[in-house]
């Protein structure tokens, strides 16, 4: 089977023309340790492709990052195979809110060293040591909590155009706390053990709401 597009851009585009069904766009992504991300890569363009689904896909040996769509009636048969995946049980999808007439015209998925670009080496971290997903209530409900402190860990241009209220942000230069040496993190630990003593604590990569 040919496990790559061999059609022209106008041959897709005239294709998805004619469709008389509507599409739905998704987008994931999740860090999990990929032990063979091409053989991974390869089954999951043969199964999308016979779900007709367009995309870009990135595959590495630590997670997956996925922008793609998926005609309407193949939905369900989607769900179903991201979570027939071990390493996609339970992932979160998020949905898009507005449909645009060809958001992909083709199914790319690429294998890669990183899904994102963030400089750390595979191994600062365990992919798979992650805490619990909150849903949205639950995340209000613990906010709300006066012993628990919500922490920014967004770059400060992020958090200077909007944070949740009370929330703490780390005085980092736009770099994650796992990009920072052993003895920065230490102290790190330590600063956020002081200040928060007592409190249940947990980060947030949410959109906040917007306090002025």
């Amino acid at each position: 089977m040919i496990l790559h597009n061999k059609y022209s851009k106008e041959e897709l585009l005239k294709r998805l023309e004619s469709e008389t069904f509507k599409r739905k766009t998704l987008s994931f992504y999740h860090y999990v340790t990929i032990d063979k991300p091409w053989d991974f890569r390869n089954k999951l363009y043969q199964e999308l492709t016979e779900l007709e689904c367009n995309g870009r896909i990135y595959v590495a040996r630590e997670g997956i990052n996925a922008q793609m769509n998926v005609p309407e009636h193949n939905k369900t048969k989607l769900l179903a195979l991201l979570d027939s995946y071990n390493e996609l049980q339970d992932m979160p999808i998020k949905w898009a809110l507005e449909e645009k007439k060809h958001s992909f015209y083709k199914m790319i998925i690429k294998v890669r060293k990183k899904i994102v670009a963030d400089g750390l080496n595979d191994a600062d971290f365990d992919p798979s040591n992650v805490g619990r997903h909150l849903s949205p209530m639950e995340f209000h409900r613990l906010s709300e909590d006066e012993n628990t402190i919500v922490v920014d860990m967004r770059n400060h241009y992020e958090s200077a155009i909007g944070r949740f209220k009370n929330a703490w942000c780390p005085d980092v230069e736009c770099k994650s706390v796992l990009s920072l040496s052993e003895p920065e993190r230490f102290v790190y630990r330590n600063k956020l053990r002081e200040k928060y003593a007592g409190s249940q604590i947990f980060r947030s990569r949410l959109r906040p709401k917007l306090y002025t």
